[in-house]
């Protein structure tokens, strides 16, 4: 058992060494209560063979209500790789977008800073959005997904501009 608690805190140890090294901000603000729910059981793992940072990652959809959990995001993949396989045309269109506009070339993503949404581009890779000076992760990355060019998107992102 001791030999186990010691390799955990190694591993521990080596991936927020890999963390400093990238830049990479892991804030203390559970601003999306992702703590309890995810957190507690999926954490960000370091693969020292392949020197890549996985993350677990949040994806919300706030028009719907609805959200979706990535348990290991690697950092080297990019954001269109994901919405690719979880959604139309590649993949079945998910049961609460009875309008079928969540579609993955229709799709644009954003995370939070304090003082506005901030829009990702989708082919850029996790530890292109995640090393950004401006990005805390809030205990682990949650990015917001919206319908481009829809009426929500444009309320949704400007009531944080007003």
């Amino acid at each position: 058992e001791t030999k186990l608690k010691q390799q955990d805190e190694n591993a521990h140890k080596q991936m927020l060494h890999a963390l400093q090294l990238r830049g990479i901000t892991i804030g203390d603000q559970d601003t999306y209560n992702v703590r309890q729910s995810y957190a507690t059981q999926h954490r960000i793992k370091y693969d020292a063979k392949m020197d890549v940072l996985r993350f677990p990652v949040l994806f919300m959809y706030p028009e719907y209500e609805q959200s979706d959990f990535i348990r290991a995001f690697g950092e080297t993949e990019h954001f269109m790789d994901h919405l690719k396989q979880m959604f139309a045309p590649l993949a079945e269109s998910p049961s609460w977008d009875k309008d079928k506009k969540y579609l993955a070339h229709r799709l644009c993503v954003y995370y939070e800073t304090k003082h506005r949404f901030v829009h990702v581009n989708v082919h850029k890779s996790l530890k292109e959005i995640v090393q950004r000076p401006d990005y805390v992760v809030p205990v682990l990355p949650v990015f917001f997904v919206l319908c481009r060019d829809s009426d929500f998107t444009a309320r949704f992102v400007k009531r944080k501009c007003d």
